[in-house]
């Protein structure tokens, strides 16, 4: 049973971490994200580095910034439904399961005893 408590506690922070970065991706686009969002580009020559940070900079102030951003938030947002359909159908399926738990004492407090006849 705590072992199955685990599983479903793993699954459960699987979809919250999901979510929780689903909301971060639309509050950094909706607060001003796009002047703060800033690309690093390595390359050996500077020069090359400096000019291609530059020009990605420039299209991302354009469209590029709000097709990263949406093409960031599909992706969070399929790892999220994945999480909580993969949390859903565990937990369905061990709700549903039939238990495989013998009766233990004090059962008979939970379970009212059959009728009689």
């Amino acid at each position: 049973m705590i072992n199955d408590r685990t599983h479903f506690a793993k699954l459960m922070d699987k979809w919250r971490e999901a979510e929780a970065l689903a909301e971060l991706i639309r509050q950094f686009a909706d607060d001003g994200g796009r002047h703060r969002l800033k690309i690093k580009v390595e390359h050996p020559d500077p020069v090359v580095a400096g000019n291609a940070e530059r020009v990605i900079n420039d299209m991302m102030k354009n469209n590029g910034f709000g097709v990263a951003v949406q093409k960031a938030l599909e992706r969070v947002e399929r790892k999220r439904d994945d999480a909580r359909e993969e949390f859903l159908q565990e937990a369905g399926a061990g709700y549903l399961a039939p238990s495989t738990a013998e009766r233990q004492p004090g059962d008979s407090l939970r379970y009212p005893p059959p009728p009689r006849k």
